[in-house]
């Protein structure tokens, strides 16, 4: 077998050895150095199935449904523009694996909010976020119904914080963690404020993201 690497070729006088970390002549450490670095992606490859860490993945502002007191805000978050009638939004998950053995786990659910200055009090009704979960039925025209898994309203007791950007979350705790089998899928809801003291126009919904484990 031939290769492109020839005596005008150029690289670097040195290299690191991958097992001492010495330096040495380049030439000599080559062959070295590559099969090195094979090892350790396959070090790696072997690790990634028995992965045990969480992560938090972003969940895509787009909705599937809009119960029309949000509005488009200017830098592509939702503007809460009716709290008559607040309505929800209600945002698919992100496509998770949906395995049968080990399935991954949702534990944890958070909404990032921003509630502008201009409430004379805490409303009485706080924004909330809630995880659905619904079967998908095979072959068969009835749909049904989603079932709550967890739901967490604001629990922020001071205006001063309330009116700052901040967080509504619910960790792993009760329902959670919950799975998803490959018959199901799921979906937040975000419900604004209401009530006495909510204010038009000054609820923002910035973020959702959902934690999910092996």
């Amino acid at each position: 077998m031939t290769t492109n690497i020839t005596e005008v070729d150029t690289y670097p006088a040195t290299l690191a050895n991958p097992n001492t970390g010495e330096l040495a002549s380049a030439p000599a450490l080559l062959s070295a150095f590559l099969q090195g670095s094979a090892n350790r992606q396959r070090f790696v490859a072997n690790r990634l199935p028995g992965v045990s860490a969480s992560i938090e993945l972003e969940v895509s502002l787009t909705p599937f449904f809009n119960g029309g007191a949000y509005l488009v805000g200017t830098n592509y978050d939702w503007l809460q523009s009716n709290v008559a009638s607040p309505g929800a939004l209600l945002f698919p998950l992100p496509q998770l694996p949906r395995l049968t053995t080990n399935p991954i786990k949702i534990s944890a659910m958070r909404a990032r909010v921003l509630s502008v200055t201009g409430h004379s009090a805490l409303p009485a009704n706080k924004p909330s976020l809630s995880l659905y979960k619904k079967a998908l039925t095979t072959g068969g025209t009835v749909d049904p119904t989603p079932s709550l898994v967890a739901t967490q309203q604001n629990t922020y007791g001071s205006l001063s914080v309330y009116e700052q950007i901040h967080d509504i979350t619910t960790i792993s705790a009760g329902a959670f963690p919950m799975s998803l089998s490959p018959g199901e899928t799921g979906f937040l809801q975000f419900i604004g404020e209401s009530g006495a003291n909510s204010a038009v126009n000054k609820l923002y919904l910035l973020g959702l993201y959902v934690t999910v484990t092996p």
